[in-house]
């Protein structure tokens, strides 16, 4: 958090209060990115190019918009970090493996 500090030209000091922040913050933005990305993949019209083009283009406009006013110290601190949040999360993602339905054609729901 210091990092973050001094790249938002603020004093680098602890507080509760900035910590809770911080968290609150990274919580809204990965839910945020994690709508996107299944908002995106839940389409059955969009081939994998254009689901993946909509994840990233739409995560790239949210980290701009959390380090507004952009200045090439934030760039070069946060666009890292959200590069590897995007990779991370689109790899657990496509990792994620449809149940399947062989067997069970015909069997209706069973309590």
């Amino acid at each position: 958090m210091r990092v973050a500090a001094v790249a938002v030209e603020q004093e680098p000091e602890f507080t509760i209060g900035g910590s809770a922040t911080v968290v609150g913050a990274g919580t809204v933005t990965g839910v945020a990115a994690a709508t996107v990305l299944s908002c995106a993949w839940t389409r059955p019209r969009l081939g994998q190019i254009a689901k993946t083009v909509v994840f990233w283009l739409g995560t790239l406009l949210l980290a701009l918009a959390i380090i507004w006013p952009v200045n090439v110290r934030r760039l070069e601190l946060f666009l890292p970090l959200a590069v590897a949040f995007d990779a991370g999360l689109q790899f657990i993602w496509s990792r994620r493996q449809p149940r399947s339905r062989e067997g069970h054609e015909g069997q209706g729901f069973q309590a």
